[in-house]
This record gives C-alpha cells, sequence and structure tokens, in this order.
C-alpha cells in the first residue's frame, strides 16, 4: 500500500537526519524526508480527500476566475494565508496539483521543524510515523486547520519555555489558514499557564480549583458553541456538526492511549520531567490535565471532538513519542514502542481505511 511505504521511507530518510554529523547532510535527509510526503499528496486525484472536493477545487477555481488577488478575496470568505497560497499556486503554476503540494509543504515541513527541534528527547522517526499514522490522512481533509495546526506546533518550545508572548505569534500565523488557532490561547497558554505554576504544582486545594474549572469548561462547550452558531455570521454552517459526531463512535485507541499516557507519566513522573520538559519543572502537570482534559471531552462531549482537539493533538504525539524513553527498563521500553506502534497502525486502517474517514482511500494519482 503506498501510504505505508510513504511513511517508512519518510521515517527513515527522518532516522538518518538524526543521525547525520553535519547540518548539510541532516538537512538533505530532511528535505527528502518532508518530499516524500509532500510529493505524495502533491499527485493525489482531486477527489482523494473530503475537503479537496468541498472547498478545494472550488476555492482554486475562484482563484482561476479572479481578475486580482482583491477580486479573489471578495469571492471565497477563507483565511487570507490560505487563499495567498492558492492564488499564487493557480496564477503563476498554473495547476490545482501544485497548490495540493503547497498545502502539503506547509503542513508537513512545519511539523517536521517542530519535531526536529526535539530529536535530543525523542526519537524524531517515532514522532513522524506517529503523526503519519495518525494525522497526515485528515491532511488530505482538513487541509485549511491542519496548516494552522502544524504551524502552532512548530513554536511548542516556546510555550515549554513559558515564551507564551513568543508562541502566541505562532497561534496568529495559524490563524490566517484557519481562525479555530485562536483555540490555542486558552487551550495551550491557558492551560500550560495554570498547570505550571508553583500553587496548582504544589497545592492540592489549587489543583481540585482547576480540576472543577476544567469540568465548567467542558460543560459550557455545547451551550457555547451553539450560541457562537447562532450569532456569528456565516458560523451556522458548524452546527451540522453536532450532529454529525455526536453519534459517531468514540474513537477508542486515541482515548486508550491517552490513558495509557497518563498512567506512564504518573509512574515514571520524574523521568517524563526530564523527557518533557528537559529544564526541569513541572511541565508534565500540563499534559497530565490536558490527557484528562481529552479524554472526558472524546467520551462526554464529542462535540465537534476532531475540531476542538486538534491542536492538542499535535502536543499529545509529542508526548507519545516520549514514553518509551520515560522508562529505563529496555525491555519494558520496547514493549511500549512496539504496543504504540501497533496500537496506531490498528487505528489508522481501521479509522482511515476500512472507515475510510477523510475519503482517502483507495489511493488514486494523477499520474
Amino acid at each position: 500500500m503506498i501510504y505505508i511505504v510513504c511513511f517508512m521511507v519518510s521515517a527513515a530518510f527522518a532516522w538518518l537526519a538524526s543521525r547525520a554529523k553535519d547540518r548539510m547532510t541532516a538537512f538533505v535527509c530532511s528535505a527528502a524526508s518532508v518530499l516524500v510526503l509532500c510529493v505524495l499528496g502533491g499527485l493525489r486525484d482531486w477527489t482523494i480527500g473530503t475537503d479537496t472536493r468541498l472547498y478545494g477545487v472550488l476555492d482554486y477555481t475562484k482563484a482561476a476566475q479572479s481578475v486580482d488577488f482583491a477580486d479573489y478575496t471578495s469571492r471565497s470568505g477563507h483565511e487570507s494565508g490560505w487563499l495567498m497560497i492558492t492564488y499564487m499556486c493557480c496564477k503563476f503554476l498554473g495547476h490545482f496539483n501544485w497548490a495540493l503540494f503547497f498545502y502539503q509543504l506547509i503542513t508537513i515541513s512545519c511539523f517536521y521543524i517542530g519535531a526536529y527541534k526535539h530529536r535530543k528527547t525523542v526519537s524524531l522517526p517515532f514522532l513522524l510515523l506517529i503523526f503519519c499514522l495518525m494525522e497526515y490522512n485528515d491532511s488530505y481533509n482538513m487541509m485549511r486547520q491542519m496548516i494552522s495546526a502544524a504551524i502552532i506546533f512548530m513554536g511548542l518550545d516556546c510555550i515549554e519555555t513559558k515564551q507564551y508572548f513568543k508562541f502566541s505569534l505562532y497561534i496568529i500565523a495559524g490563524y490566517f489558514f484557519h481562525k479555530s488557532s485562536l483555540i490555542g490561547f486558552p487551550l495551550l497558554i491557558g492551560f500550560h499557564m495554570l498547570a505550571t505554576s508553583e500553587k496548582v504544582t504544589y497545592s492540592r486545594k489549587y489543583k481540585a480549583v482547576f480540576a472543577a474549572v476544567m469540568v465548567f469548561v467542558l460543560m459550557s462547550v455545547k451551550p457555547a458553541a451553539s450560541l457562537y452558531a447562532d450569532v456569528v455570521a456565516g458560523a451556522s454552517y458548524y452546527q451540522h456538526y453536532e450532529n454529525r459526531y455526536s453519534d459517531m463512535f468514540v474513537p477508542t485507541t486515541p482515548v486508550l492511549l491517552m490513558a495509557i499516557q497518563f498512567l506512564v507519566m504518573a509512574f515514571y513522573r520524574r523521568n517524563a520531567e526530564k523527557i518533557i520538559l528537559p529544564a526541569g519543572g513541572s511541565g508534565v502537570n500540563f499534559h497530565m490535565f490536558m490527557f484528562l482534559f481529552c479524554i472526558i471531552y472524546r467520551v462526554a462531549v464529542r462535540f465537534v471532538s476532531t475540531r476542538v482537539l486538534v491542536y492538542y493533538d499535535f502536543v499529545s504525539m509529542l508526548s507519545m513519542a516520549a514514553l518509551p524513553r520515560c522508562i529505563k527498563n529496555r525491555y519494558l521500553r520496547f514493549m511500549l514502542f512496539a504496543g504504540i506502534l501497533s496500537a496506531l497502525t490498528f487505528y489508522w486502517y481501521r479509522f482511515y481505511i476500512r472507515g475510510n474517514y477523510a475519503q482517502t482511500y483507495p489511493y488514486k494519482s494523477i499520474l
């Protein structure tokens, strides 16, 4: 199957890049790793990927019909960054598949840069494989939001060192591709500030307050989303997601993996803090609170869970890749590594191949 082959080839180049002794070799191997996945996405038929058909082709057609960029923006209500990429590919390269290639190039490159920054604490090829199995097929579907999430992930090292203003710039950059990036302010920055504060870290009382706030936020999601859809112009489109996702089966594999992540970090907390936040501190609190938040959200709330939690899913991939290194016993470490990879392979097959979520199977190329 072409997806698995490309995933493995990309991971192999990432492995070579992580072991390279000089910058040029690391750059060449990294570029090859990224391009394998970008070319696969760029050469796909326009029918591969739900949103490729829903708005990708439509936006490209509008770009072809527009006199200039101002005219184009008046024809489409999507974000300016997305429209700029589409418009330039249309006017200067003249084929829709160039646009598909550049969408992938931004997504994969930004994710890879974010992953490469953590190569000393997590396995780069393992993290890339996790991304491929969890999110790659969705990058053919939620194209704008996946670009936004990848940009935010690229700046994750800023939030780890509490450079919140700098991390905010990544959130704003993501906003130019999908407005939902603003979720990053409360979901990532807000959670991180609270979870890593000394009061929450060392006080049971404040931990209880934080947990209560979490419950309140979870209870408020549906009413707030419904109010937003009623008040904001054009937002009513998203009301159909409630019916679409509320009855969808809860993907048990991601929920189970998050539960395992929580338990491993709880039992190997000291080792986890060195891996998740190398400078020390209480960064593990952030991940543990977010695991609980996401588990409860996916099981109890469900409302547009794929869309709301996509930004934290990228953070979760990083902690998932770090888990085996939290365990010193090499046999347990290998078992955890093999277990994660097996579970995600099963999830990928069940969700994207058998379930045909995102409508990316069977793969069709323009060649």
